[in-house]
Protein backbone atom coordinates (compact mmCIF):
# COMPACT_ATOMS: atom_id res chain seq x y z
CA UNK A 1 0.00 0.00 0.00
CA UNK A 2 2.49 2.46 0.85
CA UNK A 3 5.20 1.37 -1.84
CA UNK A 4 1.84 1.87 -4.28
CA UNK A 5 1.48 5.67 -2.52
CA UNK A 6 5.24 6.32 -3.07
CA UNK A 7 5.18 5.60 -7.25
CA UNK A 8 2.50 8.03 -7.15
CA UNK A 9 3.86 10.93 -5.63
CA UNK A 10 7.44 10.13 -7.66
CA UNK A 11 5.28 10.98 -10.84
CA UNK A 12 4.48 14.28 -9.73
CA UNK A 13 6.36 16.99 -11.91
CA UNK A 14 8.58 19.06 -10.06
CA UNK A 15 10.02 22.00 -11.85
CA UNK A 16 11.24 25.07 -9.51
CA UNK A 17 10.54 23.91 -6.40
CA UNK A 18 12.14 25.27 -3.76
CA UNK A 19 13.14 21.30 -1.96
CA UNK A 20 15.50 19.96 -0.15
CA UNK A 21 17.77 18.18 -2.70
CA UNK A 22 19.96 14.86 -2.28
CA UNK A 23 22.76 17.03 -1.21
CA UNK A 24 20.94 18.58 1.60
CA UNK A 25 20.17 15.33 2.63
CA UNK A 26 23.48 14.10 2.71
CA UNK A 27 24.84 17.09 4.69
CA UNK A 28 21.96 16.90 7.54
CA UNK A 29 22.29 13.61 7.97
CA UNK A 30 26.23 14.04 8.28
CA UNK A 31 25.65 17.08 10.85
CA UNK A 32 23.01 15.34 12.66
CA UNK A 33 24.36 11.51 13.09
CA UNK A 34 27.62 13.50 14.18
CA UNK A 35 26.28 15.81 16.56
CA UNK A 36 24.14 13.88 18.53
CA UNK A 37 26.24 10.52 19.07
CA UNK A 38 28.18 12.67 21.14
CA UNK A 39 25.26 14.78 22.58
CA UNK A 40 23.69 11.39 23.76
CA UNK A 41 27.16 10.31 25.03
CA UNK A 42 27.80 7.67 21.87
CA UNK A 43 24.33 5.50 22.71
CA UNK A 44 25.68 2.90 19.80
CA UNK A 45 28.82 1.67 18.92
CA UNK A 46 31.72 3.18 17.13
CA UNK A 47 31.59 0.99 14.25
CA UNK A 48 27.60 2.04 13.96
CA UNK A 49 28.68 5.01 13.16
CA UNK A 50 31.78 4.65 10.81
CA UNK A 51 29.18 2.82 8.70
CA UNK A 52 26.61 5.15 8.38
CA UNK A 53 29.37 8.11 7.52
CA UNK A 54 30.38 4.88 4.94
CA UNK A 55 27.13 4.70 3.52
CA UNK A 56 26.69 8.15 3.29
CA UNK A 57 29.86 8.91 1.69
CA UNK A 58 28.21 6.05 -1.16
CA UNK A 59 25.28 7.85 -1.26
CA UNK A 60 26.88 11.28 -2.12
CA UNK A 61 29.18 9.40 -4.57
CA UNK A 62 25.69 8.19 -6.29
CA UNK A 63 23.93 11.34 -6.19
CA UNK A 64 22.64 12.11 -9.50
CA UNK A 65 20.00 14.52 -9.97
CA UNK A 66 18.69 13.88 -13.25
CA UNK A 67 16.87 10.64 -11.16
CA UNK A 68 15.87 12.84 -8.62
CA UNK A 69 12.13 12.99 -7.97
CA UNK A 70 9.04 14.30 -5.33
CA UNK A 71 9.67 12.18 -2.39
CA UNK A 72 7.34 12.37 0.71
CA UNK A 73 10.52 12.21 3.05
CA UNK A 74 8.86 10.21 5.74
CA UNK A 75 6.43 7.63 4.40
CA UNK A 76 5.09 5.17 6.70
CA UNK A 77 2.25 3.89 8.67
CA UNK A 78 0.99 6.05 10.37
CA UNK A 79 0.98 8.85 7.68
CA UNK A 80 -0.67 6.52 5.29
CA UNK A 81 -4.49 6.70 5.16
CA UNK A 82 -7.14 4.54 3.41
CA UNK A 83 -9.14 7.32 1.38
CA UNK A 84 -12.78 7.51 1.71
CA UNK A 85 -14.28 5.38 -1.02
CA UNK A 86 -11.76 2.61 0.24
CA UNK A 87 -9.77 1.61 -2.82
CA UNK A 88 -6.50 3.66 -2.82
CA UNK A 89 -4.39 4.88 0.22
CA UNK A 90 -2.75 8.43 0.49
CA UNK A 91 0.12 9.88 2.11
CA UNK A 92 -0.42 12.61 4.62
CA UNK A 93 2.38 14.49 6.38
CA UNK A 94 5.02 15.25 3.88
CA UNK A 95 8.50 16.74 4.77
CA UNK A 96 8.71 17.32 0.61
CA UNK A 97 11.69 16.40 -0.50
CA UNK A 98 13.61 16.45 -4.16
CA UNK A 99 15.98 13.24 -4.46
CA UNK A 100 16.65 9.23 -4.87
CA UNK A 101 13.76 6.84 -4.26
CA UNK A 102 15.66 4.66 -1.62
CA UNK A 103 15.42 7.51 0.57
CA UNK A 104 11.52 6.97 0.83
CA UNK A 105 12.03 2.95 1.13
CA UNK A 106 14.60 3.67 3.88
CA UNK A 107 11.89 5.42 6.24
CA UNK A 108 10.50 1.27 5.14
CA UNK A 109 13.66 -0.03 6.17
CA UNK A 110 13.32 1.78 9.83
CA UNK A 111 9.41 0.34 10.78
CA UNK A 112 8.79 -2.83 11.95
CA UNK A 113 12.21 -3.03 14.29
CA UNK A 114 10.45 -5.71 15.79
CA UNK A 115 11.00 -8.21 13.43
CA UNK A 116 14.10 -8.02 13.44
CA UNK A 117 14.45 -8.98 16.36
CA UNK A 118 15.16 -12.77 15.76
CA UNK A 119 17.68 -12.98 12.77
CA UNK A 120 17.82 -9.03 11.84
CA UNK A 121 20.25 -9.27 9.04
CA UNK A 122 18.43 -11.84 7.36
CA UNK A 123 15.04 -10.29 7.65
CA UNK A 124 16.56 -6.95 7.06
CA UNK A 125 17.62 -8.20 3.84
CA UNK A 126 14.22 -9.73 3.18
CA UNK A 127 12.49 -6.28 3.62
CA UNK A 128 15.26 -4.38 1.61
CA UNK A 129 14.61 -7.48 -1.33
CA UNK A 130 11.03 -7.28 -0.80
CA UNK A 131 10.48 -3.29 -1.34
CA UNK A 132 13.79 -3.76 -4.52
CA UNK A 133 10.58 -6.39 -5.98
CA UNK A 134 7.72 -4.27 -5.25
CA UNK A 135 9.58 -0.58 -6.64
CA UNK A 136 12.42 -1.67 -8.74
CA UNK A 137 14.92 0.99 -6.85
CA UNK A 138 18.58 -0.92 -6.23
CA UNK A 139 18.39 -3.22 -3.41
CA UNK A 140 21.79 -1.28 -2.51
CA UNK A 141 20.79 2.19 -2.20
CA UNK A 142 17.48 0.60 -0.36
CA UNK A 143 19.69 -0.96 2.35
CA UNK A 144 22.07 1.88 2.80
CA UNK A 145 19.02 4.83 3.21
CA UNK A 146 17.38 2.06 5.54
CA UNK A 147 20.62 1.57 7.94
CA UNK A 148 20.90 5.66 8.05
CA UNK A 149 17.10 5.83 8.60
CA UNK A 150 17.27 3.59 11.31
CA UNK A 151 20.20 5.12 13.13
CA UNK A 152 18.98 8.72 12.89
CA UNK A 153 15.55 7.62 13.90
CA UNK A 154 16.97 6.07 16.89
CA UNK A 155 18.71 9.30 18.14
CA UNK A 156 15.45 10.95 17.69
CA UNK A 157 13.53 8.58 20.10
CA UNK A 158 16.22 8.64 22.31
CA UNK A 159 15.96 12.30 22.29
CA UNK A 160 12.53 12.41 22.90
CA UNK A 161 11.97 9.82 25.69
CA UNK A 162 11.14 7.00 23.70
CA UNK A 163 14.15 5.52 24.74
CA UNK A 164 12.62 1.50 24.75
CA UNK A 165 12.42 2.07 20.62
CA UNK A 166 15.44 3.93 20.40
CA UNK A 167 17.42 1.51 21.96
CA UNK A 168 15.58 -1.02 20.16
CA UNK A 169 16.48 0.18 16.63
CA UNK A 170 19.70 1.29 17.75
CA UNK A 171 20.27 -2.47 18.52
CA UNK A 172 18.95 -3.21 15.31
CA UNK A 173 21.97 -0.83 13.46
CA UNK A 174 24.60 -2.82 15.87
CA UNK A 175 23.61 -6.33 14.55
CA UNK A 176 23.35 -5.38 10.73
CA UNK A 177 26.99 -3.60 10.82
CA UNK A 178 28.36 -6.55 12.97
CA UNK A 179 26.74 -9.19 10.33
CA UNK A 180 28.05 -7.05 7.39
CA UNK A 181 30.87 -5.87 7.83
Amino acid sequence: MICSALEKVWEIPVTDADLPEGEDSVSWFREFLGETWEKLNRPCSRKVMDQAFAYLQSREKALNPEEYVLLHGDAHGRNTLETLSGDDYKLIDPDGIFYEKAYDLGVLMREWTEEYDQFPLEKGKERCNYLHQLTGVPEQAIWEWGYLQTVSTGFVLLQIGQEKTGHQMLRTAEHWVEQVT
